[in-house]
C-alpha cells in the first residue's frame, strides 16, 4: 500500500513539475499561424511536456497535466475571454498518446495500425471538406481550388502522411535490429503528434473556431489539417531527442506505468542495449 502511494506521489509530482514547465513554454514560446488574419494553427513546444507526462505516468495524468496547464494559462496569462472547448483539446491531447502506448505495448505494428487509421481518417475528412472550399473567404484570403487538386490533395495528403509512417516504422525496425536502442521510439513519437495534428486539431478546433470567429468549419478543417502537417516533422522529432534523456531518468515510473517486470539493469542484456522501455520487445 505504501509503495502504491509513493507511486502516486511521484506522478503527481512529475505532473505539476510538466504543467508547469508547459505553461511557462506556453507563455514565452508559443506562437501562431495566421491565414486571412485569423489564427488557425499554433506553433509551440508546450505540448511537449504534456505528452512527456502522458507516455512516461499514463493517460490519466497526462489529461490532468494538459487540461490543468491550458486552465492555468487562461486564468492566469488570458488572451480574450476563456473558452472551455480549447482546455477540452489540451486534456484530450494529453490523454490520448499514453492510450495508444497501453494499446501498443511496444508493439510497432499496431502502432502503425493505429497511424494508418488516423491518416485515414483525416484524408477521409479532407476527401469530404474540398468541395466546400469553392469561392469562401477567411478573412481577406479567398480560396478557390480546381477541380483537379480537389480530387488529387486528399490522395496525395494520404500518401505523404502515410510514408512519413512508415519510414518511421522501418527506421525502427532497423535500430532494433542494431546496437543502438532508444527510449520511446521514433514511431511512439510521430504516432504522438499525428493524434494531435491529423486527428485533435482538424476534427475538434474547427468546432471551437466556428463558434468563436464564424470560421466554416470546412475550411478551419482544412487549414489546420495542411498547417499541422507542415510542422509536425520538425515537433516529432524535437519531442523524440527530449524524450530519450527523461524516459532514461524516469524508468521505473515508466515500468509502473506500463506494468513491465522490474530486471536487474546492466549495459547489455543479452548482447542487447537495455535502452527501451518496452523491454518485451527485446
Amino acid at each position: 500500500m505504501n509503495r502504491r502511494r509513493n507511486d502516486g506521489l511521484v506522478k503527481v509530482s512529475m505532473t505539476a513539475i510538466l504543467m508547469a514547465l508547459s505553461i511557462i513554454l506556453s507563455r514565452f514560446l508559443s506562437t501562431y499561424i495566421y491565414v486571412g488574419g485569423t489564427p488557425l494553427v499554433e506553433i509551440g513546444f508546450q505540448t511537449i511536456p504534456i505528452m512527456v507526462c502522458s507516455l512516461v505516468c499514463g493517460p490519466f495524468y497526462g489529461a490532468l497535466c494538459g487540461g490543468g496547464s491550458d486552465l492555468i494559462t487562461a486564468l492566469v496569462f488570458p488572451v480574450g475571454p476563456f473558452f472551455p472547448g480549447f482546455t477540452i483539446d489540451s486534456a484530450l491531447l494529453g490523454l490520448i498518446p499514453g492510450l495508444a502506448m497501453r494499446y501498443a505495448k511496444g508493439r510497432n505494428g499496431r502502432l502503425f495500425l493505429f497511424g494508418g487509421i488516423i491518416v485515414l481518417l483525416s484524408s477521409l475528412g479532407l476527401a469530404l471538406s474540398i468541395p466546400f472550399v469553392e469561392n469562401l473567404k477567411i478573412g481577406s484570403l479567398k480560396i478557390t481550388l480546381p477541380l483537379v487538386w480537389r480530387i488529387l490533395a486528399p490522395l496525395l495528403y494520404g500518401v505523404v502522411a502515410m510514408a512519413i509512417l512508415l519510414v518511421c516504422y522501418l527506421v525502427d525496425r532497423k535500430l532494433k535490429k542494431g546496437i543502438k536502442k532508444q527510449s520511446f521510439s521514433l514511431l511512439d513519437c510521430f504516432l504522438a503528434y499525428y493524434s494531435r495534428d491529423l486527428f485533435l486539431r482538424p476534427f475538434i478546433a474547427p468546432v471551437w473556431l466556428f463558434l468563436l470567429y464564424g470560421i466554416p468549419y470546412e475550411v478551419s478543417f482544412i487549414s489546420q489539417l495542411l498547417g499541422s502537417l507542415v510542422v509536425l516533422p520538425i515537433e516529432a522529432i524535437v519531442f523524440h531527442v527530449l524524450l530519450y534523456p527523461v524516459s532514461i531518468v524516469c524508468r521505473p515510473e515508466i515500468e509502473k506505468t506500463y506494468q513491465i517486470p522490474p530486471r536487474i539493469y546492466t549495459k547489455l542484456y543479452k548482447g542487447k542495449n537495455l535502452s527501451n522501455p518496452f523491454l518485451m520487445v527485446l
